[in-house]
């Protein structure tokens, strides 16, 4: 079954949508439901006790029924905010063992969904009015979802970063254009829900994003995808089998694809394999060599380079999109360049 698109002649379609600004509302339950890097979350009416789960992980399935019943919720919908690639999903066992209805973007490959949603689609959460968003840019159908005062932006925004563009259906090109259709519709206020994070953080405004988030900083199409382009890398093959397991609906909670680093490369930046230095460390570093030893590069855009968080003093200027064609202008003395 492809499912439905849903549109205005639907009856679980209100409109107009419930605007971000009106703020953070009392009776809006938002829960996040795991620990680790991957983020579900519970969205639900405290007035009707009907709930959504975004993003839920097919391994946990069992703990979010126990807390669903807890709670005395009744799940009515299990959304996804894209076909995930890093980890397997719970919703169509979920929408199976519940009866809720599964819903996705209009785009997504998963047989299972019985509701397809678009751009501006809104789901009748006991009241509630849940709003979809298309961004693309993460895969091609990623959606953030958009409650009263929060968004929950799936893959397309984290804190202080953003979800990769080079698996499967990616596109840096396309998450530009998202960020910069979307995020100034936004207000400061917002709260940003993320899909993942990988240091512990749970939440962040927009106003601080915009201030912090090196993928909301102000730069031309063109140099946004030859930033990301250059950060580029091969999708492992556990990947390519953990998005068809999600696109067939996995229904095995002790199904295991991903390795045990796999929560981490979504994210665009540091995973795992390189190794993390604070900036003391750093410092001791140098003042441990000669100066005529000493070659810091700085990789970040000129504007960061020049902007509000400085840089090391000495340290050289070289972007990393031109990193690889001036390799050689970069090196220290009798430093091999090969």
């Amino acid at each position: 079954m492809r499912g439905r698109v849903w549109g205005t002649d639907s009856p679980m379609i209100r409109n107009p949508p419930v605007p971000v600004s009106q703020g953070v509302r009392e009776d809006v339950v938002v829960r996040q439901l795991n620990e680790g890097a991957c983020r579900t979350y519970l969205v639900g009416s405290a007035a009707t006790r009907d709930a959504a789960l975004v993003d839920p992980v097919l391994a946990s399935v069992e703990r979010y029924l126990q807390t669903l019943s807890e709670g005395q919720w009744q799940l009515r919908w299990v959304i996804d905010t894209h076909t995930h690639a890093d980890h397997l999903s719970g919703c169509r066992l979920l929408a199976e063992r519940t009866g809720a209805e599964c819903a996705m973007h209009r785009k997504a490959g998963a047989r299972h969904v019985s509701a397809r949603l678009t751009d501006g689609s809104t789901l009748d959460i006991g009241g509630l009015v849940l709003e979809a968003i298309e961004t693309p840019g993460h895969t091609k159908d990623s959606l953030t979802l958009k409650v009263p005062g929060r968004v929950l932006t799936g893959d397309w925004l984290f804190v202080g970063g953003a979800g990769r563009t080079d698996l499967p259906g990616g596109d840096p090109g396309e998450h530009w254009d998202s960020l910069a259709r979307i995020v100034p519709s936004l207000d400061d206020s917002t709260v940003v829900l993320p899909g993942h994070d990988y240091s512990g953080r749970t939440d962040s405004v927009l106003g601080e994003e915009r201030r912090t988030n090196a993928h909301l900083r102000e730069r031309s199409r063109d140099e946004y995808v030859a930033w990301l382009s250059a950060t580029a890398e091969p999708t492992p093959a556990w990947m390519i089998e953990t998005l068809r397991a999600n696109n067939a609906g996995a229904l095995d909670p002790t199904l295991r694809i991903a390795p045990t680093e796999g929560a981490s490369v979504c994210a665009v930046g540091p995973v795992p394999r390189v190794p993390q230095v604070s900036v003391d460390e750093v410092k001791r570093r140098l003042d441990s060599l000669g100066p005529a030893a000493q070659l810091l590069l700085d990789v970040r855009q000129p504007e960061e380079y020049a902007g509000e968080l400085g840089h090391v003093p000495g340290a050289f200027l070289v972007p990393l999109p031109e990193l690889r064609a001036r390799l050689r202008s970069c090196a220290a003395p009798g430093s091999p360049t090969s």
